[in-house]
């Protein structure tokens, strides 16, 4: 039975190794090349900037054009999970191998991080993907991180600009 309610991200992980630039997967009907991966075991008291931070201390800002951590409605703590989309397989293969059962420095716990292959991939996927949050939530503090070139943009006017669905 579906669920008439929006999901944060709608994510079926697969477990596997770092994947090299040329890995592909088929969560859809099309192969891809591997860019968004899902962060698992985020400290819960860890913030979008922070995690940022954190993703910087592997891999250039500008190989990253999406970052989202879902915040608990009303909570002032995240769900435990991050999506992050990549510029390119290579630097989505980087972040991979220095992140996966490692401990954040930004917010140590004894719980490792692990990363696997998010279902949707690129950017446009995830942007669509969030859309929902424009009707859930008023405030834009716990948006997605969306960033062009290392700068950060607006996720609501790129949500606007996409037709509801179109992905």
């Amino acid at each position: 039975r579906k669920l008439n309610r929006p999901l944060a991200i709608s994510c079926r992980p697969s477990r596997l190794q770092p994947p090299p630039p040329a890995q592909t997967h088929t969560h859809t009907s099309r192969s891809m090349a591997v860019t968004t991966l899902m962060f698992r075991g985020i400290p819960r008291t860890l913030t979008p900037g922070a995690f940022l931070r954190e993703l910087q201390r592997h891999v250039h800002v500008t190989s990253l054009d999406f970052v989202y951590l879902p915040w608990v409605d009303g909570k002032t703590h995240n769900v435990g999970r991050a999506f992050v989309n990549f510029t390119t397989p290579e630097a989505a293969a980087v972040a991979w191998r220095a992140m996966d059962g490692r401990i954040l420095a930004a917010a140590p716990t004894e719980r490792p991080v692990e990363v696997l292959v998010a279902q949707a991939q690129g950017l446009m996927a995830n942007i669509a993907q969030c859309q929902h949050r424009l009707q859930l939530h008023t405030g834009s503090e716990h948006d997605p991180l969306v960033l062009i070139n290392g700068q950060r943009a607006s996720f609501r006017a790129l949500a606007a600009s996409l037709p509801h669905g179109a992905l």
